[in-house]
Parts: structure tokens; C-alpha cells; sequence
């Protein structure tokens, strides 16, 4: 009779760690996280950099989308490159967010033209078009010789794209999927017991 509830439980426990799995896997949830770049006091910069600490504030991919009008291009490169590119000109820095949530940005006057940053061989990725170009990054580090930053431009005269946005996307696994598979580890051990453990008459009975 035993054998019984000890299967039931086991059922029950196998539910459990295949619920569990399936929501930490398959069915995590993906939570996604926006932010504006705000205008910089005084007329539209040509140039907005984006630097590795912002793009890597949330951690995970980042998707960078720009609207405008006429040519629209977002570039990812070493930030060192992205700086390089960028020196003398007037644009806009984006640096980090604040406490709030908001992107901290900062104005730099120049008198250096920046060259047309369109099919550029310092950038590794480039995506461009009308209106609007859209860039995802994958796992943009924050820091260190590898940190990307990404340079938001028209034909690097013009005004940049007037919206800049940043959408993180993250999933991480819910703390429900985790009470999931801990209650189908519990309910696996308690059906193991219930095999285990005869009644102590039936043991006697056996010798």
C-alpha cells in the first residue's frame, strides 16, 4: 500500500521539476528597460556617443534605435576608436544614467568637422536608413580595453537623429521557477522515503 502514495508523490515531483525548468528556460519571462537620450541645451549636436558604462547599466543586450530625418546612423565600436572619431567635433556624451533612471548626458563644443560616418571600417557593426536605424548589442562590457560605445549620427554635419532611445533586455530566472524545482526536489526525496522506509511490522514479518 505504501507503493501507493510513494508513486503519487513521485508524479507530483517530476511535475514540479519540469515546471520549474520549463518557466527558468523556455518559458522565462523577458523584462525590458527603456531610456531617452534628453536633448543638450542649445541647437542639436551632429554627433551623440553613447559610452560602454550606459550601454552596459543594465547588463544583458541592449538595443539602440534612432529617429530622425533623412539618413539615420548607429555604429558600434571600441570606444577608443568611437572617441578618436568624435575629437574636436561638438556632440553630445552620453555617459551613465542617474539616479532616477535618467541618461546623464553632457555637451562638448568643437570646431573639428566630423567625417560622414556611414561604411566606416572602425565600425563593428553599423546599422543605417531612413527615418530610423536600429542597433542590438549583445553583452556590451562596461570598462577595460574590450568596452564598446555606439555613435548616433546623420552625416556627421547635420543634426544627429533627434530621438535616441535604449531598450535593455533582461531574464532572469523567476523566483517562482526556483520554488518550482525546490519543492520537486523535496517531493522527490519524500517519495524516496516512502519507499525506504517500510512499516516496521512488514520488516519484522519479512525476518
Amino acid at each position: 500500500m505504501r507503493a501507493r502514495p510513494a508513486a503519487a508523490v513521485g508524479i507530483v515531483a517530476v511535475l514540479l521539476l519540469v515546471a520549474g525548468a520549463l518557466l527558468a528556460t523556455v518559458l522565462r519571462p523577458a523584462a525590458t528597460t527603456s531610456a531617452l537620450v534628453p536633448p543638450v541645451p542649445g541647437a542639436a549636436t551632429p554627433l551623440v556617443v553613447l559610452e560602454p558604462a550606459l550601454l552596459a547599466a543594465h547588463g544583458g543586450p541592449v538595443t539602440v534605435s534612432a529617429d530622425g530625418q533623412g539618413a539615420v546612423v548607429v555604429a558600434q565600436g571600441r570606444a577608443g576608436d568611437v572617441a578618436a572619431w568624435a575629437r574636436g567635433a561638438t556632440l553630445t556624451t552620453a555617459s551613465g544614467l542617474d539616479d532616477g533612471g535618467g541618461v546623464r548626458v553632457q555637451r562638448t563644443d568643437g570646431s573639428a568637422p566630423a567625417p560622414d560616418p556611414s561604411g566606416s571600417d572602425l565600425w563593428m557593426a553599423e546599422a543605417s536608413g531612413s527615418g530610423r536605424a536600429e542597433l542590438v548589442l549583445a553583452a556590451p562590457a562596461p570598462s577595460g580595453p574590450l568596452a564598446d560605445a555606439v555613435l548616433v549620427a546623420t552625416n556627421g554635419t547635420d543634426a544627429a537623429p533627434s530621438r535616441v532611445e535604449l531598450t535593455w533586455t533582461s531574464s532572469s530566472v523567476p523566483v517562482l521557477a526556483w520554488g518550482l524545482l525546490a519543492a520537486g526536489v523535496l517531493a522527490g526525496a519524500a517519495a524516496v522515503l516512502l519507499v525506504v522506509r517500510r512499516p516496521a511490522g512488514r520488516r519484522r514479518a519479512a525476518r
